[in-house]
C-alpha cells in the first residue's frame, strides 16, 4: 500500500517537532537576551545609583530615588518594547518576562516586609540575593549562562559583605553587583547579543 506523499511517518515528525522546539527555544534566548542588554546595564546602574543612596541618605530620600529609579525603567520599557516592534524582534514572550521580573519587584519589597525589623543592610542585601537567584533561574530556563552566572556571583557578593564589612555593605554591595551588571550588559551591547 503506497503512503500518501501529504502525511509524514513518525520518525519524520518527530524530527520537525524537535527542529520546531529548537526553533522555538533559540526565538525565546534571542528576545530574552535582546530584553536584557538593556536591562542589565539600567538595572546595574540603579543598583549602584540606589544602593549608595540606600547607605548615605535618610530613607525617605530613598523612596524619592527608587521611585524615580522605577519611573524611569517603565519609560525605558516602554521605549525598548517599541524598539523591538519596529525591528520585528517579537516572539509574544517579552510580556511575560516583564510580567515575571514585575512580580520579583513585588516579592522583593514583600520579602523585606516579613523579614523587617532586621537591620536595613540585611534587608538590602536579601532582597538582592533574591534578584541574584532570579538571575540564576532566568540564565537556566532561557540557557544564558552569563546571566546564571552573574546571579551566583551577586548571591555570593551579598553572602560575603554580610559577613565580612556589614557596615558599608549596602554600598559595595550596589557599586560591585551593579557594576557586574553593567558591564555585561555593555559587552552584550557591544557584541549585538
Amino acid at each position: 500500500m503506497d503512503r500518501d506523499s501529504s502525511t509524514m511517518s513518525a520518525r519524520e515528525a518527530a524530527e520537525a517537532l524537535g527542529a520546531a522546539r529548537t526553533t522555538l527555544r533559540r526565538s525565546r534566548r534571542a528576545a530574552a537576551t535582546t530584553l536584557m542588554r538593556a536591562s542589565l546595564v539600567f538595572w546595574g546602574t540603579a543598583w549602584m545609583i540606589g544602593y549608595v543612596t540606600l547607605q548615605a541618605l535618610p530613607l525617605w530620600c530613598n523612596y524619592v530615588v527608587w521611585g524615580l529609579i522605577y519611573l524611569c525603567y517603565f519609560g525605558l520599557f516602554r521605549w525598548h518594547s517599541n524598539e523591538l516592534v519596529a525591528r520585528e524582534v517579537v516572539t509574544g514572550w517579552e510580556d511575560q518576562f516583564h510580567r515575571s521580573w514585575w512580580a520579583l519587584v513585588a516579592g522583593s519589597v514583600a520579602l523585606g516586609v516579613i523579614v523587617a525589623p532586621v537591620p536595613l543592610y540585611v534587608v538590602a542585601l536579601l532582597t538582592g540575593a533574591l534578584w541574584g537567584v532570579a538571575f540564576v533561574l532566568f540564565g537556566l530556563i532561557a540557557g544564558d549562562r552569563p546571566v546564571a552566572i552573574l546571579g551566583s556571583a551577586i548571591v555570593l557578593i551579598a553572602i560575603t559583605l554580610r559577613i565580612i564589612v556589614p557596615g558599608v555593605a549596602i554600598a559595595a554591595f550596589g557599586l560591585i553587583s551593579g557594576g557586574l551588571m553593567v558591564a555585561l550588559g555593555l559587552v552584550r551591547v557591544r557584541r549585538g547579543q
